[in-house]
């Protein structure tokens, strides 16, 4: 019996980290998608807020934002688009061609998927299984009151991610939710994680002069 539960524990264990290597996958093909589509598709498009320059075109055509807001929009659609929406003969106001691998294509895919999944806001969590455990790793006769003080903090530090979501880049976010999703998320460590990488774009590389 005892070997059964071994196993099994074995087994779930092998399932948690294929999960999670699949979501770690997901989170870079959106960023190599994001950078991708800085390169290629900024000249015509507001890819994101934080771009180097602005589209050239004194009309710009609809935003990624708005495109991930579309209700067409899945893989299938986004691939669809991406490659017979080109100018033509037929269709001289379409888009040009950018010519891409179907690697490149499948990386503006998910980061484009990971905007529709980040617009959907701040994410509900029950937060009580993560604080009953720090609770139970202190006195029995104050796990009760800390659980209380837990839940009542994790509900203080959603109300301020609420007031900020916004600031927040859209990939920040949704890296930061995909990473702690999977085992008893807090709004704790979601601000923790947003705010690690805030500090870490506003640090300056080794080797970069600083202004005097």
């Amino acid at each position: 019996m005892r070997a059964l539960l071994v196993f099994c524990f074995m087994l779930a264990a092998a399932g948690w980290q294929v999960s999670a290597q699949q979501q770690r996958s997901g989170v870079d093909d959106a960023a190599r998608g994001r950078s991708l589509a800085i390169l290629i598709c900024a000249n015509c498009h507001v890819v994101a807020r934080d771009e180097p320059n602005k589209p050239i075109l004194q009309q710009p055509t609809p935003s990624f934002a708005s495109i991930a807001r579309r209700n067409t929009l899945d893989p299938v659609w986004l691939k669809t688009f991406l490659t017979s929406t080109h100018r033509g003969a037929d269709n001289p106001k379409g888009m040009p061609n950018p010519e891409l691998l179907d690697s490149h294509a499948s990386q503006i895919i998910a980061y484009l998927m990971s905007l529709r999944s980040a617009a959907v806001g701040l994410p509900t969590w029950d937060v009580t299984p993560s604080c009953r455990g720090a609770a139970n790793a202190g006195y029995v006769a104050k796990s009760s009151d800390q659980l209380k003080n837990c839940i009542d903090r994790e509900q203080r530090t959603r109300q301020q991610l609420e007031g900020a979501w916004s600031t927040f880049p859209i990939l920040d976010r949704n890296e930061c939710i995909q990473s702690i999703k999977w085992f008893e998320p807090t709004y704790s460590e979601l601000a923790t994680c947003l705010e690690m990488r805030t500090q870490v774009k506003s640090t300056p590389e080794l080797g970069t002069p600083q202004p005097k």
